[in-house]
């Protein structure tokens, strides 16, 4: 179990490590990758005002500060201040580090985490479709797996005539975990005909 009393990157920083030093190093924020205006104000606030405020005081800290301030303070920002420190955009961060610094924000938000098998967390799936399929005993992404695309489809065109390919390239992209634009073209083609032919019977 992680520990969020223990720091997040696991590891002190030095400011010799950073790429880009602040125009006024000791003085002011200014310089910082990923502090814009609008955050060196935010900081200010909480007493951050220095450089070496942001590097002396622990990112949790300055976190759960700009927290207490404004609820809509996520990942973004905690990512952006360890950019900081480090000198680097917070897009270019190690993928490790990223998310760490996620789970200690939803620990502190009281996220948790979602079920695998909830329908949503498929790609394609979205509240709406997830209803229907729901409405025809399809509850879970184990049992959306494990049943043939074309049964699935049949199924809610009996309860949703309205229904037609979109919904089916959801489905076989769902099924095997890619969004529907990066179906293959041949089976998008399959699905155009499987469903023109329902259509027309």
């Amino acid at each position: 179990m992680y520990d969020f009393a223990d720091s997040v990157t696991g590891y002190k920083l030095d400011r010799k490590l950073l790429k880009s030093k602040p125009n006024e190093e000791s003085t002011g924020l200014n310089g910082l990758l990923n502090i814009g205006a609008s955050m060196k104000t935010r900081l200010r606030s909480i007493g951050i005002k220095t450089f070496d405020d942001l590097m002396q005081t622990d990112i949790k800290i300055i976190w759960d500060k700009l927290y207490e301030k404004c609820s809509y303070t996520d990942c973004v920002e905690i990512w952006s201040l360890e950019g900081a420190k480090r000198g680097v955009l917070y897009a270019d961060l190690d993928a490790g580090v990223k998310a760490e610094l996620k789970e200690y924000v939803d620990f502190r938000k009281g996220r948790e985490k979602p079920n695998p098998e909830e329908l949503t967390t498929l790609p394609n799936i979205g509240v709406g479709l997830a209803e229907k399929l729901k409405n025809i005993g399809i509850s879970t992404s184990s049992a959306l797996k494990a049943e043939n695309t074309e049964s699935i489809w049949d199924r809610l065109f009996a309860a949703y005539p309205s229904v037609g390919c979109y919904e089916m390239y959801a489905i076989e992209g769902a099924k095997i975990g890619i969004k529907m634009s990066n179906l293959d073209k041949s089976r998008k083609a399959e699905i155009r005909d499987y469903v023109s032919r329902k259509n027309s019977e």
